[in-house]
């Protein structure tokens, strides 16, 4: 069991194996001390991110994820526009081959157990 605590803002969290958790939890502890703690935000439908446009470069998919957390954004859905099949290709093999040694960035929790 992994836990962090994120104590001093506008509320203490607990988060065990990925998950809000109610109580006290022995694990690090973040100090928040002076603001706000939200919790993030999921978007369904992210063409782009940080100047890189996933239609044009689809292979870049982890550079957008990876940026999409100083904008809130904990989790998303990676949205590819009409286009050629070879882009929709590299697409697919970019998100099937999944990221990144030591990579961090927004992503579905799942993904990263």
């Amino acid at each position: 069991m992994s836990s962090l605590r994120v104590v001093g803002g506008s509320v203490d969290v607990t988060v065990v194996d990925g998950v809000v958790a109610p109580g006290v939890h022995e694990g690090p502890a973040y100090d928040a001390s002076g603001l706000t703690v939200l919790p993030g935000l999921i978007d369904l439908q992210v063409n782009g991110a940080a100047g890189i446009d996933l239609t044009l470069e689809p292979t870049r998919l982890w550079e957008v994820a990876a940026a999409l957390p100083t904008y809130g954004v904990t989790a998303f859905l990676p949205t590819i526009i009409t286009s050629s099949p070879a882009a929709r290709s590299a697409a697919l093999e970019t998100l099937a081959a999944g990221p990144p040694a030591g990579w961090a960035g927004a992503w579905r929790s799942e993904e990263h157990t």
